[in-house]
């Protein structure tokens, strides 16, 4: 019974198998060269990466008498700023604590002294 529907639909079966190779070729070809390809890629990667809302960084640095501890927040979006606190400290025989905020847009940037502690 198989056999004589195979040799019946012969003519489709090739066709089918001829078509699901051409489109599995094609589908190749595709994804090697255009979808892999370094500057398309690299493209999509900028794309991803400006979708994101909002990116933190925290530096801390310290030694035996100075720290810093930065945090810097970049939000993106309609109005794009970048916000940023710094605390500075130095202890031993002349010692203190600095503490800013900064603020900046595309057009202007904003410091500001929170805190001054001296001896």
């Amino acid at each position: 019974m198989i056999t004589t529907l195979i040799r019946a639909n012969r003519k489709l079966l090739i066709w089918s198998a001829l078509l699901i190779l051409l489109i599995f070729a094609g589908l190749t070809v595709w994804y090697r060269n255009i979808y892999s390809d370094p500057r398309n890629v690299f493209q999509a990667m900028l794309e991803n990466s400006l979708r994101t809302g909002s990116v933190t960084k925290e530096i801390v640095q310290a030694d035996e008498s100075q720290t810093l501890d930065q945090r810097v927040r970049l939000l993106t979006g309609d109005n794009h700023t970048v916000q940023g606190v710094t605390n500075l400290s130095q202890t031993g025989l002349a010692s203190a604590k600095v503490v800013t905020e900064s603020l900046g847009t595309p057009t202007s940037d904003f410091v500001r002294y929170k805190s001054i502690e001296t001896d």
